[in-house]
């Protein structure tokens, strides 16, 4: 969420799910990302029901249960399916929150952290295949969606599809250039293709750009290179 309001800070339902992690997170600062969606959309619903929700103490369960009430009273509204969602994903419900994102998707499948969205559930339950689909999705319906590619990068590299996995990291690069995880996983592939090469310098630059890497992974990726100069 960090990166969607970076590339669109004026959006609110991004600062409402980032401070939905962050409450789970038992983070402070959950509140004003809340208050800085209502800047943004004063009549943002989700954001004076969360706001609801946390001054009366109700835990994050309860917040589901409304939802649901909320689904179940009427099933043509989209936002209570991504809220819930989301709550779901975030608790490690993957089916719960697939079904949650495919309903979503059902009333309106024109936004592409849907499908972002659907398909980290789907990646988590071991659908790879219904994941790769999903993030293909989100990169045809937002080219320059840096995470989508990122994602689909890593369902390439479970599959052991290294060099197809290399191409979608590159790409994430050339939208976001900052972008230290999609060097670091470019740096893995890299390195189970057996280009000492490019993993290191690849793993310099995702360390460089504040990732933490381990000393015993930096000389196992580094070693063919030190052994050149």
């Amino acid at each position: 969420m960090d990166s969607a309001i970076q590339l669109n800070p004026n959006e609110a339902d991004y600062y409402v799910n980032r401070a939905l992690a962050k409450h789970a997170c038992k983070y402070q600062t959950a509140q004003e990302d809340f208050k800085r969606a209502l800047v943004i959309n004063p009549d943002h619903s989700l954001t004076r029901h969360n706001l609801a929700v946390q001054s009366n103490n109700h835990s994050f369960d309860h917040a589901e249960n409304q939802l649901t009430e909320i689904i179940q009273s009427d099933s043509t509204l989209q936002y209570p399916f991504i809220a819930r969602g989301y709550y779901r994903l975030m608790k490690g419900d993957y089916n719960g929150a697939q079904e949650d994102y495919t309903n979503a998707l059902g009333i309106d499948d024109q936004d592409p952290h849907l499908w972002l969205n659907r398909g980290m559930a789907k990646e988590k339950l071991d659908d790879l295949t219904g994941a790769f689909r999903d993030y293909t999705q989100a990169i045809e319906l937002k080219e320059n969606f840096a995470n989508a590619w990122l994602n689909r990068g890593n369902v390439l590299s479970k599959q052991k599809r290294y060099v197809d996995a290399i191409e979608d990291y590159s790409v994430a690069l050339v939208y976001q250039p900052d972008y230290g995880h999609a060097y670091f996983n470019r740096a893995l592939a890299n390195h189970n293709e057996k280009k000492a090469k490019e993993a290191c310098e690849d793993l310099k630059k995702a360390e460089a750009l504040g990732m933490k890497i381990e000393k015993t992974m930096k000389d196992e990726i580094c070693k063919d290179k030190k052994s050149e100069q």
